[in-house]
């Protein structure tokens, strides 16, 4: 989308009067709106978030929200507050506008260069594990959300505010796409996937995903060709995971020659060797360190981010390694 077609959203007008209204100007306003569209849409290139009008709005109704708190300092004692209050909610209700509030925070304290403070957010361990819990949260709970639209929305602005290493942004990628799949909009859902695949065609965590949905739908064809895809990225954390999916579609289908075939080549060879380099294999294999699983729970999201759950992801390989004594 070009400035040109910005402005003559229908909307566009209508939020530019509102910034206007705080005392800058009506050009500048027009310019501000602008400006912070087109670099979302530059920072997020694989979402092609102008194409979608409710994220649009969504964007335009922030930056009028965020000029009217310009003067309001926000301290990261509040922001940690949030954390341990959105720790300690127990139902979607009370979740959801924390979880808007700290999202919001974030994207403020990175509008206004306070980089320093996102990063004493997002760095130290303690806090850095506590907030990969809560956008893990934050995924579940967009997932159930009634109004998909703003789920999308929401989710953008954890795109553009948190940072997040690799594996977490391709897992917040994947719940975009996954949220067209909830509203049944499959066209859309394969849209996305195909922009996500073609901008990281080496992203496991995203070509996972898709194999989910594609599974789910038992399109065995494009499964096939989603694990090949996959297995040849020889991403160790993945590996066992697209190994995990081609087993069960054998035992759907009744053929297990491609798994027989994918688990000679890419599934773990049982040697006498093995014993001797589990300690490495396990290491290369758990994304965070060990203390990062400290208090995850079996039936919450993995901290890792994959998007599964405890139980069946980091913490199997957590209990082979205490099994081995490692």
């Amino acid at each position: 989308m070009k400035e040109e077609s910005i402005r003559e959203l229908s909307c566009f007008q209508q939020y530019a009067t509102k910034l206007s209204e705080q005392g800058i100007g009506m050009k500048a306003a027009e310019a501000c709106i602008v400006k912070e569209l087109l670099e979302a849409d530059k920072q997020l290139p694989e979402l092609e978030l102008l194409t979608n009008s409710s994220v649009v709005e969504f964007i335009m109704m922030n930056i009028v929200k965020d000029a009217a708190h310009e003067e309001k300092d926000i301290t990261l004692s509040r922001v940690m507050e949030t954390i341990e209050e959105l720790a300690s909610a127990n139902t979607e209700e009370e979740a959801l506008p924390l979880m808007t509030e700290f999202v919001n925070n974030l994207r403020r304290l990175l509008k206004k260069k306070r980089t320093r403070d996102i990063r004493k957010l997002t760095t130290t361990d303690k806090n850095y594990y506590e907030i990969e819990n809560l956008l893990n949260e934050l995924d579940m709970h967009l997932m159930n959300a009634s109004s998909y639209p703003w789920s999308q929305a929401l989710l953008v602005d954890v795109l553009r505010s948190v940072d997040l290493d690799s594996i977490t942004k391709g897992n917040y990628e994947r719940a975009y796409a996954d949220i067209y799949e909830m509203h049944e909009n499959q066209e859309a859902c394969d849209a996305c996937y195909n922009r996500l695949i073609k901008h990281s065609p080496e992203d496991a965590n995203i070509l996972y995903g898709w194999l989910t949905q594609l599974w789910q739908r038992r399109d065995y064809d494009a499964c096939y060709d989603m694990i090949t895809r996959g297995l040849q990225l020889q991403d160790s954390f993945f590996q066992e995971m697209f190994l995990d999916i081609a087993r069960d579609i054998a035992e759907q289908t009744g053929d297990d020659s491609a798994y027989v075939q994918w688990k000679k080549q890419y599934g773990k060879r049982d040697t006498n060797k093995q014993n001797l380099t589990d300690t490495r294999v396990n290491k290369v294999q758990l994304p965070l360190d060990t203390s990062a699983y400290t208090d995850a729970k079996p039936n919450k999201p993995c901290p890792c981010g994959s998007g599964k759950k405890f139980k069946a992801c980091c913490n199997k390989i957590l209990d082979k390694t205490e099994a081995q004594g490692v």
